[in-house]
């Protein structure tokens, strides 16, 4: 079954009531109570009732003023959005279809209507209204919405794209249809990604979300779904036997562009900055004018700056895109830098550096003294740490923060340095295959440990707590006592909800949050009076 939040904006207005100004519930009381049989201002102060979630009154004076005026197919229609509000579906469907009997060309009730008959599972019946609706109004772009998902989910693709691109085209700005748009990119892409085809992937993902980008950040489906894949990739270790594959090449010849390309694909795509960051690698060069242009006309920086570090990466120019990602690390607040995984980037350039100069040649043998100037005395140390590969500074620094050989090469193998590794171990984080993925999801080792201690679900889920805007750890804790899904608890929470209200509500059988909002909002107003 679609679910859509109820469009309380569509009412069908009533007439002015030129003896109340200004229009009132006070004042339409007063006139009514003086001029029983008006009607249009039972009608007026119903529709006043409605909005401010006062229900009971709203339907007397609707049902007061149909026996006054049967014929009025607007009264009939509000008081079937009235109807869908209260959960009363079977009185909603008969008020919209009385309306339609008297006015059949009334947009508002066909498009009611057809929700009705989709939350009482009649889907064939809906689609049926709904293309009578847009074909009587082709300018109602909810309604070719509803039409594309009926159609989509029914497997007709092209026709359901064909409405989607077409409410767009009548309301460019119109959130659903993006966010659906974007999920049928999202949804293609997917599909190249399980076939093995790692760019095509991107590069679907990359168009649909720079056309929708709504979908992105806005879409439970999309940033479900996507997380899913960011963890099996990192799982899996796509990228670091892509870097190893490079280090290996380095011993040999030098790296070309298309080495670098490849590498930085797949590191970006492990901190979850691609798709979004997405540079097909023909465009690569053409996307360095880009970033350069705005700069030099002051744009989006620091931004545009972090875009031509990453441009430069690509060109395997690691100097000047270090010197550029720790200005940028300069400028940018902590959460802009956390966002953007700038800490992630500079250490990965750092390890590129280090790995080519290892291949050039470059790095002398150290001698005893050399080790025993950097605290590894005897011989026993200084084998044990000739064999995990680092330098006798580096061995050094390891052995200062009190890490073992061993240790050492299990915190470097997730391409942490000996200060990262020192953090999260200080934070109570003793696996560097955890501490990476709480680095991953952009959190500090102080950040994962309170939240650790809040929350007791999967890395994953607080990182999508994040996502949907929980800063604060034991609040999104309360909230995923009620809801499995952090994007679920967020929706309650934005329409103005506390977790205890939510846990009443879907007591009273109550699933939709805007329906349980207004319910608040009425009871509110009810202790008022």
């Amino acid at each position: 079954m679609i679910d859509r939040p109820l469009e309380i904006e569509e009412l069908c207005s009533a007439p002015n009531i030129a003896e109340v100004v200004p229009l009132t519930a006070p004042g339409l009381e007063e006139f009514i109570s003086d001029n029983q049989q008006r009607a249009d201002a039972k009608f007026s102060l119903a529709n006043i009732y409605l909005q401010s979630s006062n229900y009971d009154r709203a339907e007397t004076l609707y049902l007061e003023a149909l026996e006054q005026s049967d014929n009025q197919a607007e009264i009939y229609c509000n008081l079937g959005i009235l109807y869908r509000l209260t959960a009363n579906l079977e009185a909603a469907g008969t008020a919209f279809k009385k309306a339609l009997e008297i006015s059949p060309d009334l947009a508002t009730a066909h498009y009611h209507l057809a929700h009705v008959l989709l939350a009482q599972g009649a889907d064939g019946a809906a689609k049926t209204k709904l293309e009578q609706l847009v074909r009587l109004k082709p300018g109602h772009y909810p309604a070719r919405v509803l039409l594309g998902e009926l159609l989509l989910s029914s497997g007709s693709k092209e026709d359901a794209l064909s409405q989607f691109n077409a409410a767009i085209s009548i309301e460019p700005d119109y959130l659903p249809a993006h966010i659906k748009l974007g999920e049928v990119g999202f949804k293609e892409g997917k599909w190249i990604y399980g076939k093995g085809d790692f760019h095509g992937a991107l590069s679907r993902w990359q168009e649909a979300f720079s056309k929708h980008p709504a979908a992105l950040r806005s879409s439970p489906l999309v940033v479900r779904e996507l997380e899913k894949i960011y963890h099996k990739f990192r799982e899996d270790g796509v990228f670091e036997r892509e870097l190893q594959k490079f280090a290996l090449k380095t011993q040999d010849e030098r790296p070309q562009s298309s080495d670098y390309y490849e590498l930085m694909c797949r590191f970006l795509f492990s901190t979850a900055l691609m798709p979004e960051m997405y540079v097909a690698e023909n465009e690569t060069a053409e996307d360095y004018e880009r970033w350069t242009q705005q700069l030099e006309t002051g744009e989006a920086y620091p931004y545009a700056k972090f875009r031509r570090s990453l441009a430069l990466c690509y060109r395997g120019e690691l100097d000047e895109a270090f010197d550029e990602l720790a200005e940028v690390r300069d400028t940018l607040p902590e959460t802009k830098r956390a966002s953007l995984r700038i800490s992630e980037c500079i250490s990965f350039v750092q390890k590129l550096r280090r790995i080519i100069r290892e291949g050039a040649g470059e790095i002398v043998q150290a001698t005893k003294d050399d080790w025993e100037a950097n605290g590894i005395l005897g011989d026993l140390q200084r084998k044990a740490w000739e064999k995990t590969g680092v330098s006798p500074q580096e061995a050094g620094l390891w052995k200062s923060e009190a890490f073992s050989p061993e240790e050492a090469v299990l915190w470097r193998r997730y391409n942490l340095s000996f200060k990262e590794a020192a953090a999260w171990r200080g934070g109570g984080f003793f696996d560097p295959k955890e501490a990476v993925r709480w680095q991953k999801g952009g959190f500090t080792p102080e950040e994962a440990a309170g939240w650790s201690k809040q929350l007791e679900q999967p890395i994953e889920t607080v990182i999508q707590c994040r996502a949907v805007g929980f800063e604060d750890p034991h609040e999104a804790a309360q909230w995923l006592r009620v809801f499995m899904f952090p994007s679920e608890a967020a929706q309650w929470r934005d329409a103005g909800l506390t977790p205890a209200e939510a846990v009443i509500a879907i007591g009273d059988g109550i699933h939709d949050a805007f329906v349980a909002a207004q319910r608040k909002k009425e009871k509110q107003q009810a202790e008022e009076d």
